[in-house]
């Protein structure tokens, strides 16, 4: 098994490649056992940090590409990181206790 320090992995989603960044050892085998959860906020969180407040058009574009091409299932995983991307993007529920 392989270990590495610290640096950038690519997984490929929907044909898109997205990098999955660690800032610790690990091998490289516990990669695999992100869930699906993981990956698509991890997604979300790479487009919010790539693309910032634009992040949803970088997310309806790759919609429109994988529509174009055919492609329900990236369709809906596209969606599924808009759904996480607006909850990263919205502000912070307001404390009534105080």
């Amino acid at each position: 098994m392989r270990h590495v320090q610290q640096g950038l992995l690519l997984l490929s989603a929907a044909s898109q490649d997205m990098p999955l960044i660690w800032t610790e050892t690990m091998t490289v085998s516990a990669v695999s056992e992100l869930t699906r959860e993981n990956e698509l906020w991890g997604m979300a969180l790479w487009v919010e940090k790539k693309h910032g407040a634009d992040g949803w058009l970088h997310i309806a574009e790759q919609q429109d590409r994988l529509l174009a091409k055919g492609d329900p299932a990236g369709v809906t995983l596209w969606q599924k990181v808009g759904e996480r991307f607006d909850e990263l993007r919205a502000p912070p529920p307001i404390d009534k206790a105080h």
